[in-house]
């Protein structure tokens, strides 16, 4: 399993992706937001690819001013779920993180991902009914981090 930078090749893949996902895991007016986003050629998005096949994304943007951080967009391929991909990618963010000396980084999740981002320590601040569309449920979080100065 291999990190590398998204660019302008990577977005069929991550398209792919996207729509392997949805319904299930994101709302379907969620693919305008996305393709947007991909389009706007993010900096701080990142694929991960094994075998020469990416199998999961994700963003990360740093707000130094703040202290904080946010993940975006993280959506790894069904086929590899289960398999510590998300783990490897926290795991990854935390590590940023510390690096970056930062405090809190927020969390945007469906009612479908918060458990996961739950297992490591991210907290629920605000749920919106339909947030992502109609029956996808938004749940704001936070992970505070320990910082060692």
């Amino acid at each position: 399993m291999n990190f590398d930078n998204y660019n302008e090749s990577n977005f069929e893949a991550c398209l792919s992706l996207f729509d392997k996902n949805c319904p299930k895991f994101f709302a379907v007016n969620e693919r305008n937001d996305y393709i947007h986003y991909l389009k706007s050629k993010p900096p701080d998005y990142k694929i991960i690819f094994s075998n020469k096949e990416i199998i999961a994304a994700f963003g990360f943007k740093i707000d130094n001013a703040l202290n904080r951080a946010q993940l975006s967009w993280i959506i790894v391929a069904p086929l590899s779920k289960n398999n510590g991909i998300g783990t490897e990618i926290m795991e990854n963010i935390k590590k940023i993180a510390l690096i970056n000396k930062l405090f809190t980084i927020d969390i945007a999740a469906s009612h479908l991902s918060a458990p996961f981002f739950k297992k490591f320590g991210a907290i629920e601040i605000k749920t919106i009914e339909d947030g992502w569309g109609k029956g996808m449920h938004r749940v704001n979080m936070k992970l505070k981090l320990d910082i060692i100065t």
